[in-house]
């Protein structure tokens, strides 16, 4: 398993009787991983001024939205859904 948990504006828990309390996600997902954005942009920009190719391609983000269409698809059926390779 792998997780990564949303940002926060503040990384506090709060624990009662009722149970635990975090404060709300930030408003928007970009906001949430700024440096990963600031990070992807930053690696684009110095393959492009080398004359490489970027990393990820188009390729590894489509094997991406694949393997998320599949766990969608498997939480609605609760069966397992094979991914083909891509060609």
């Amino acid at each position: 398993m792998v997780a990564a948990e949303n940002q926060r504006p503040v990384s506090i828990e709060i624990a009662n009787a009722k149970g635990y309390t975090r404060p709300p996600l930030h408003d928007f997902f970009m906001t949430r991983y700024i440096d990963a954005y600031a990070n992807e942009i930053a690696s684009f920009i110095a393959a492009m001024g080398k004359g490489k190719k970027a990393s990820p391609s188009g390729r590894d983000g489509l094997a991406a939205l694949m393997l998320a269409d599949a766990a969608l698809q498997s939480v609605k059926t609760g069966k397992a859904v094979r991914v083909s390779p891509i060609e």
